[in-house]
C-alpha cells in the first residue's frame, strides 16, 4: 500500500510540475516556473510548488478524511465541468469561424457528432451541473465551508480568466481573424516535408479505415 502511494504522488507530482513547465514556456503561468537547476534540469521551482500543494493533506488534522476527501471531489468535479463547457463553446468557435473564412468542412479531418447541437449540449449540460453540484449545501441548513468549496472553482476560474485577459492585454478574436492554420499538423492538411502541398497520388495512397468510412457515410 505504502509503494503503491508513493508511486502514486511521484506520478502526481511529475505530471504536474511538467505541465506548470509547459504553461510557463508558453507565457501562461509565472516565469520562475521555467527555471531549473544547472545539472540535471530539474525544475525545482514547480516542483517544491507542486509538493507544497500537497499539505492540503494535512486538512486531516481538523476534518474528517472522508470530508476532506468529499471537499476535493467537489474542486475537481467543478473543475471538471468548467472544462468540458470551454471545449464545447470552443468547439463552436472552431466551426464558426471555419464556416466565415470559407472552409469546406470537408477539410477538418475529424468532425463532431451531432454539430452543433451536441456541442451546444456539452455547453448546456455542463453549465447546468457546474452550478447544482453543491447543491447539498442548501439542504437541511446552509453550510458557509461546503458552499466555499462546491463553488469557489468558479471565483478561481473568473479570477484568472479575467485577469489573464488584463494582465496579457488580450481580447476575444472575431471569428473572421481567427488563426486557423498555425499549429496544424502536416499530414492533417496535406501538406509535405517541403512544405508544399501533397500531391493527389500521395494523398490517393492514405488509406481511410473501415469505420472512419462507416462514420462519414452515417453523420456526414
Amino acid at each position: 500500500m505504502i509503494t503503491a502511494q508513493l508511486s502514486s504522488i511521484n506520478s502526481a507530482i511529475y505530471v504536474a510540475s511538467r505541465s506548470l513547465v509547459a504553461l510557463a514556456a508558453n507565457g501562461r503561468s509565472p516565469a520562475f516556473f521555467t527555471q531549473t537547476t544547472a545539472r540535471g534540469g530539474v525544475p525545482v521551482n514547480v516542483v517544491v510548488f507542486s509538493n507544497a500543494l500537497g499539505l492540503v493533506a494535512l486538512l486531516n488534522v481538523a476534518a474528517t478524511p472522508g470530508k476532506v476527501f468529499t471537499y476535493l471531489i467537489s474542486i475537481s468535479g467543478a473543475a471538471t465541468f468548467i472544462a468540458w463547457a470551454c471545449v464545447g463553446i470552443t468547439h463552436l468557435r472552431l466551426r464558426r469561424a471555419w464556416a466565415l473564412q470559407d472552409r469546406s468542412v470537408d477539410e477538418l479531418p475529424y468532425r463532431a457528432l451531432l454539430y452543433p447541437h451536441g456541442a451546444w449540449l456539452v455547453v448546456a449540460l455542463n453549465v447546468f451541473l457546474v452550478f447544482i453540484s453543491g447543491y447539498e449545501v442548501f439542504v437541511g441548513g446552509f453550510a458557509a465551508v461546503d458552499f466555499v468549496f462546491s463553488y469557489v472553482v468558479l471565483a478561481i476560474f473568473a479570477v484568472l480568466y479575467l485577469g489573464g485577459k488584463v494582465v496579457k492585454k488580450t481580447k476575444i478574436v472575431a471569428l473572421e481573424d481567427v488563426d486557423l492554420v498555425t499549429g496544424r499538423r502536416d499530414y492533417l492538411v496535406g501538406v509535405g516535408e517541403e512544405g508544399g502541398s501533397a500531391s493527389s497520388s500521395t494523398r490517393e495512397k492514405r488509406k481511410v479505415l473501415w469505420y472512419v468510412v462507416i462514420k462519414r457515410f452515417v453523420f456526414s
